[in-house]
């Protein structure tokens, strides 16, 4: 698609969407950084005391915290963060069905145990 062709549809690039203060680039740099950091120390699994999480399965490098999660594979990266408006409780149910409840919980800013009963009083 021509710019020229997308401007007569009205259609705008995503490079010009301004949709979110979170600022991707930075998400994504600063999980690398803990990414690079961490497996130079032979880490695969850490919580820190703020409740970010990060998670190596070797296929994967995971990095959540306070409605942010990194995900970096092989051959992509992707960035979860919770919608404006939107609470950690109105996310987990949807963070559930790709992640752990461990996972979950360092999105949502709590604990697992948490997460667990969240989902078992929803029952």
């Amino acid at each position: 698609m021509s710019n020229d062709k997308d401007a007569e549809n009205g259609l705008i690039p995503f490079s010009e969407l301004n949709q979110t203060s979170v600022n991707l680039g930075q998400a994504v740099q600063q999980a690398n950084q803990m990414h690079n950091t961490l497996s130079q120390m032979g880490i695969v699994d850490a919580t820190f005391h703020t409740g970010t999480l990060y998670k190596n399965t070797g296929t994967s490098a995971i990095v959540a915290g306070n409605g942010l999660l990194v995900e970096q594979k092989q051959h992509t990266t992707t960035v979860t963060f919770l919608n404006e408006g939107s609470t950690p409780d109105q996310a987990i149910n949807e963070m559930m069905v790709n992640n752990t409840q461990e996972v979950t919980a360092a999105f949502a800013n709590t604990s697992q145990p948490s997460i667990s009963n969240f989902l078992n009083n929803k029952k």
